[in-house]
């Protein structure tokens, strides 16, 4: 008997139909969270104790929220493509190109205007209930820099906010959104 949703998908529990679904929820989990930017899909995709790992920081289901949030205003067509996905086991290993157009502040960095195309990769571990349970994620941050800021101008890192840093201004930012309307305090 199928343990969950993924398998029911798969046909039933086995190595490679597990195999194959881990693949296909790591597709349904770039469309339905980066190209339809429905950050609240990452409970539907990620364990409640699942740990990301990026830039040598690691990250919790609500720290992953908190940086699309911040990514989705600052690259509001931001489109994540696979481009290649290999898996076995547990694992499922995507390559990715990351586009969008920087109409937003994004760590440290007002609106160039600036068209990007960047890849990487991330390595996914799906634990017994279907979900990600640990994940492994870096993209060209330099090539992404030189093309916010232009050949030349990618001296010196972009800000990477603290999490509590990100956090409040993703809170201020929704509060400024919502001013006005019953029950958000002016």
């Amino acid at each position: 008997m199928p343990e969950n949703d993924i398998e029911a998908a798969a046909g039933g529990v086995g190595g490679d139909r597990r195999v194959e679904a881990n693949k296909r929820a790591a597709r349904a989990a770039v469309e339905e969270i980066w190209n339809n930017h429905n950050v609240e899909a990452v409970d539907r995709f990620t364990a409640p104790t699942a740990r990301g790992h990026q830039a040598g920081e690691g990250m919790t289901p609500e720290d992953l929220r908190v940086a699309l949030k911040e990514m989705f205003r600052a690259f509001p067509d931001a489109h994540m493509d696979v481009e290649l996905q290999v898996a076995e086991g547990d694992y499922v290993v995507n390559f990715l190109k990351l586009t969008g157009t920087h109409q937003g502040d994004f760590r440290g960095l007002t609106a160039t205007g600036n068209r990007i195309e960047v890849r990487g990769f991330s390595r996914l571990h799906y634990g017994r209930d279907g979900r990600v349970d640990d994940e492994f994620i870096d993209f060209d941050q330099k090539g992404m820099l030189e093309q916010l800021r232009g050949p030349g101008e990618a001296a010196g890192p972009i800000e990477v906010a603290p999490r509590e840093v990100a956090r409040e201004r993703i809170r201020r930012e929704n509060a400024a959104d919502h001013q006005g309307e019953p029950g958000v305090p002016e």
